[in-house]
This record gives structure tokens, C-alpha cells and sequence, in this order.
């Protein structure tokens, strides 16, 4: 059954709450206005569930305008802070399953940054071997490439200045230092 829990950490002019099944909403919101006539009134702005959206990094997303600028809030960081003890600023929060979408309080707990980082290792969520690291150069069909030039004595110093790559990487595919996952 789905729980609500109030957002009272953030400085807002309105209440949200936030749900075991990590939906975010606020409440109705009174304002005064002035009418096309020029009389004051009140006027207000229903209820309503955020809509959520999955960002780039694979994590929930929701936004909140708070005093005309729009501010983006990770959905399980809030479900974490209402629903799950041991909340620190300085915490990360870790998926226990490595499913980022699964926001509900039992998948989620707080460790240090250091620990999420290895959790995320070792389940396999971080991926930084080959072509998916960021300052890669080559792709595994270079690197067989490479090593078939190498295994038929073509000279280090010529495959890399073709491969546009230093003669030290070169080498580090030779002895199997880089590119080990690569046959």
C-alpha cells in the first residue's frame, strides 16, 4: 500500500509530498492575483502528481519551480530522505538491486560515496574497460587490427603513428596490459 510522507527539507512555498512507490506531489497552492479588472483575488493551483522523466545518467528526474527558476530533484534522493534512515548531506544513496528506476524505500540505503562507487563495480553498473572509457581512442576492431599487425612483425612505431595512438599503448596491447578483454 502506498505511502505519503511530507517534504519538509526543502524550502518551498507549497507542500510535497513523496510516496513508498516514489511519485512526488504537491498540494493545492492559494496565491493572490489581481484580476483583468484590476481587483484582487485569490486564485489557485490544483493538486497534482509530477511527472517524472529518466535523465541521461539512467536516474528519475523531476523539476520544481521555486521563485520563477526551475530546479531539478532526483527522485530516489527524495524517497530516501522521507522514507529510509541515516540521511547525511555529505551520503550517497545506493539502489540495492542496481536497478536505478526502482525507487521504493526497501531498494534504497545511504552509504558513502567511496561504497557506492564499489557496489557499482562490482554489480557491473560501471563499465570503464575499452571503447567505454571516455579518452578511448580505439575500437575493438583497431585493437585486433593491431594485434594481428604486431603478430606479423610490422614495427611498433609504424602502428602507431597509423593509429594515431603513442607507442606505449602500442606496447601495453602487446604484453596484454590494455585492451585485455579484447582476443
Amino acid at each position: 500500500m502506498e505511502q505519503w510522507s511530507k517534504v519538509d527539507w526543502l524550502d518551498l512555498d507549497f507542500d510535497l509530498e513523496v510516496s513508498t512507490l516514489g511519485r512526488v506531489r504537491r498540494s493545492a497552492i492559494w496565491y493572490d492575483t489581481v484580476s483583468k479588472a484590476g481587483n484582487p483575488c485569490r486564485s489557485n493551483k490544483k493538486a497534482r502528481i509530477y511527472s517524472q522523466w529518466v535523465a541521461k545518467n539512467g536516474y528519475k528526474h523531476i523539476a520544481i519551480k521555486r521563485a520563477g527558476t526551475r530546479r531539478k530533484y532526483l527522485v530516489h534522493r527524495l524517497v530516501a530522505q522521507a522514507f529510509v534512515a541515516g540521511y547525511e548531506p555529505s551520503l550517497s544513496v545506493n539502489h540495492i538491486d542496481g536497478n536505478k528506476l526502482n525507487n521504493t524505500p526497501s531498494n534504497l540505503e545511504w552509504v558513502t560515496l567511496s561504497r557506492n562507487t564499489q557496489l557499482q563495480w562490482r554489480d557491473g553498473l560501471i563499465n570503464l574497460h575499452g571503447e567505454n572509457h571516455p579518452s578511448s581512442k580505439l575500437t575493438p576492431t583497431e585493437v585486433r587490427q593491431i594485434r594481428h599487425l604486431l603478430s606479423i612483425g610490422e614495427k611498433k612505431s609504424h602502428i602507431a603513428k597509423a593509429m594515431g595512438i603513442c607507442h606505449n599503448m602500442v606496447l601495453k596491447i602487446e604484453r596484454g596490459q590494455a585492451w585485455k578483454h579484447i582476443d
